[in-house]
């Protein structure tokens, strides 16, 4: 069994924390170089001046022009309408000088609208010209820089025209678990390119030791992000503060919210540095360890076990936008790929790929759910039948019609024959009518001599021959 660690001590706490600030001094004192020189301070202060006066009369410049054009416009506008509508006389163009004085009067109106843009310019003007920076006083607002404890030096780049200020401690937050959180050693940089582009906060934060939230983040302090401080509702005040040249304001409330944690909007929770990397669900909000959270397959976001929707076809784990409802069927989910979630071609419902089918219309291919594919098995199976049904049907009706025409030659073929003289009923009895519609005698006929006698014959051919006799001679008288 481990023993149990030996509870500190207060000397030895005592010593352990003094040997931690040594540390840390002797870290900062690493970056730590020779301090500005009286040559550099007035060049700095020189460059800095000029810059704020320069990025402020461009600005007002701009609004002055914009204001006097638009007034220009616009009195010039009202100007011609009133000549206009003066020069109208006698009642036949009464209107149209009416027409010309409201037109001048609305536009009378919008110089009136314009007139508050001018007071705030006036405004100001009144401000620039009370608050304008000269290098005396710039000068000033270093030298109060160079005498304060928590900055340990000033140095000035002239190529690149800017002003560093070395923290003189390493900055440390306290965690709600009680956990002191080193971001080490940090600079205020007052960046004269910025002043000039005309930044609203030409001032960065850099980390000389960066401690990031996690590894490759920009994220170096809770309110520092790409070196580019959050400066929330303080931000009016900077920018207030730079350009009237208060440089010394400006870099104290910098500090103060490197020294300061505000949980109501950080890029980052503090407690991300102590717990590890932890993030939050895109859907309700919660924060938890990496570990216990998944990435959406389609827009990447992270998400918590109660929020994740798992995809029945492909398995991976997507948001509540990212994933379609649930499966009418089965009642899983799907992701938005084309192969996994089904429209059903019948009812119209959403369908996960595994629970449709293939179904084909004669050169059209789609797919369909169970209960519609069981729908249309039935309605085919009912057509087949059908279709067998009607051709047993036309095929007894021409058998039908068959026999009775069959039925009826025979008839008619019977009636001929009986009617002929010297067709004997046995002739008759055997008559039938063949496959192909013929009338044949079954059996073999019976002899001249069989059916009428050799008698009969001698007297019939004798009374023949005594008629033509006769009629022979008959002819001859």
């Amino acid at each position: 069994m481990a023993q149990k660690k030996p509870r500190e001590t207060e000397d030895e706490k005592k010593a352990r924390l003094k040997k931690e600030e040594e540390a840390s001094k002797q870290r900062v004192n690493n970056f730590n170089g020779p301090q500005i020189t009286e040559k550099e301070l007035k060049a700095a202060s020189q460059t800095l001046s000029e810059l704020v006066l320069a990025r402020s009369d461009a600005q007002l410049n701009s609004k002055s022009e914009d204001l006097h054009y638009r007034f220009y416009d616009t009195v010039k506008s009202t100007h011609n309408l009133m000549k206009t509508a003066k020069s109208l006389r006698g009642p036949a163009v009464m209107h149209l000088k009416h027409k010309a004085v409201r037109e001048a009067c609305k536009t009378i109106q919008r110089l009136g609208k314009k007139w508050k843009d001018c007071n705030m310019l006036l405004n100001e003007l009144a401000i620039a010209e009370v608050s304008r920076p000269t290098p005396q006083y710039v000068e000033g607002e270093l030298r109060a820089l160079i005498d304060d404890e928590n900055f340990l030096r000033l140095s000035w780049n002239s190529r690149y025209k800017t002003l560093s200020i070395l923290v003189a401690h390493e900055i440390k937050l306290r965690a709600s678990s009680g956990r002191d959180i080193n971001f080490g050693p940090w600079e205020i940089v007052i960046d004269g390119n910025l002043i000039a582009h005309g930044e609203n906060v030409p001032l960065r934060c850099v980390a000389l030791i960066p401690n990031p939230v996690e590894p490759g983040s920009d994220i170096t302090h809770p309110h520092v992000r790409g070196n580019i401080p959050c400066l929330g509702h303080a931000g009016a005040t900077v920018k207030k503060s730079v350009w009237s040249g208060n440089f010394a304001d400006t870099v104290n409330l910098l500090y103060g919210l490197l020294n300061t944690y505000s949980s109501s909007a950080p890029h980052a929770q503090l407690r991300r540095w102590v717990e590890g990397l932890y993030e939050t669900c895109i859907e309700c909000g919660n924060e938890g360890p990496r570990r216990e959270m998944v990435e959406c397959g389609s827009c990447r976001e992270w998400l918590c076990s109660n929020c994740r929707r798992i995809c029945c076809v492909c398995h991976h784990a997507f948001c509540t936008h990212c994933a379609t409802k649930e499966c009418s069927s089965c009642g899983r989910y799907t992701c938005n790929n084309n192969n996994h979630v089904v429209e059903c071609q019948d009812c119209k419902e959403t369908f996960c790929h595994s629970c449709t089918s293939t179904w084909r219309q004669g050169s059209t291919v789609f797919r369909v759910c169970r209960t519609c594919r069981h729908k249309r098995v039935k309605e085919e199976e009912k057509k087949i039948r059908q279709q067998l049904e009607e051709e047993k049907r036309k095929k007894k009706e021409a058998k039908a019609k068959k026999e009775a025409k069959k039925k009826k030659q025979l008839e008619h073929t019977t009636a001929e024959l009986s009617a002929t003289p010297h067709t004997s009923a046995e002739t008759v009895q055997r008559l039938h009518v063949t496959p192909s519609g013929e009338v044949s005698v079954t059996g073999e006929l019976p002899s001249t001599e069989e059916r009428h006698g050799p008698e009969e014959e001698e007297e019939t051919d004798d009374g023949v021959f005594g008629a033509e006799q006769e009629d022979t001679g008959f002819l001859e008288e």
